[in-house]
């Protein structure tokens, strides 16, 4: 999906990312950036053998302060842990990067990428699209038929993984520190950390996932190789951001509404919702005056 210009200006200004830059463009120039810092660090202690002290002199790069830190081994050795399970172009699937030593080449995914870029590398195959199809011609279509089809993109959690909506049906993303599971799964509510129908796969796009669905049948869990979700394009998708322009009476009397609204996720249910300033616009389906429509107001309810 495209980054919004305002919700993401600050990461879109230290990453270099131009106007309609993805979220697929975000993460690459993340770990791109990330890369460069690991890079950076190995060039200033390659010459102490590894040994990593407390702080880089700004003025010298040598090594200063306190020698040997845990703090700083553990830093490094958490991001290298992180790095390996990323890939130079998420969300797509995981890759490492090959290393030429006097043996020969080897695969070391734990190294920084040798040639980091300032900004986004080259997009990977559409994902997180804003509508997604769930298939499956096996348990889990059999047993719930109500889960197979088209959903929408409603909102993001705390991790920044998208949450769809089909009907009554939730997928989204559950992450549960206390018993150490995380999932994607289909449920009642956006809020459930648990479901009959999960996958394990942690990828940050749904549509990225590998076939790994499983269902609870019977207090066991039952594998469905025919499962998937993938980016939905035969539907229609809403944007992430519209304007208002107007050179007549709108325009006149409310100056105010005109302009560019962007979605507010938190405000939108089985129809998007935009906002500028107070104003939002909305779907309103008022039954007591027989009124269904588009209408911009201070209120999403009224």
């Amino acid at each position: 999906y495209q980054l919004s210009t305002v919700e993401n200006a600050q990461w879109m200004a230290l990453l270099n990312l131009d106007a309609g830059a993805t979220a697929s463009d975000l993460a690459a120039a993340q770990v791109s950036a990330g890369d460069a810092v690991l890079t950076r660090l190995h060039n200033h202690i390659k010459a102490d053998g590894g040994k990593v002290d407390e702080q880089i002199d700004k003025y010298t790069g040598k090594q200063a302060s306190a020698e040997n830190l845990t703090w700083s081994y553990a830093n490094i050795l958490h991001a290298l842990h992180t790095r390996k399970g990323l890939s130079p172009d998420p969300p797509g699937p995981t890759t490492t990067t090959a290393k030429t030593t006097e043996g020969g080449p080897t695969n070391n995914p734990t190294d920084p990428t040798a040639n980091p870029t300032d900004g986004p590398t080259d997009a990977p195959p559409q994902t997180c699209c804003s509508s997604v199809m769930f298939e499956s011609t096996g348990a889990i279509g059999t047993s719930n038929p109500e889960l197979v089809g088209s959903y929408r993109r409603i909102g993001t959690d705390a991790t920044g993984r998208s949450v769809y909506k089909k009907d009554d049906v939730y997928l989204h993303y559950v992450n549960d520190v206390a018993y150490k599971f995380e999932a994607w799964v289909f449920s009642s509510s956006a809020d459930d950390l648990m479901g009959d129908v999960v996958n394990e796969d942690t990828n940050k796009c749904v549509d990225a996932t590998a076939s790994t669905w499983e269902i609870l049948t019977d207090n066991s869990w039952q594998a469905d190789s025919t499962a998937k979700v993938s980016c939905d394009g035969n539907t229609d998708t809403c944007c992430s951001g519209l304007s208002i322009t107007s050179t007549a009476g709108i325009a006149s009397t409310y100056p105010d509404l005109l302009g560019t609204y962007q979605q507010d996720f938190a405000a939108s249910g089985d129809h998007p919702a935009y906002t500028k300033g107070g104003n939002t616009i909305f779907f309103l389906k008022d039954v007591m005056h027989h009124f269904e429509g588009w209408t911009i107001s201070d209120s999403s309810t009224e």
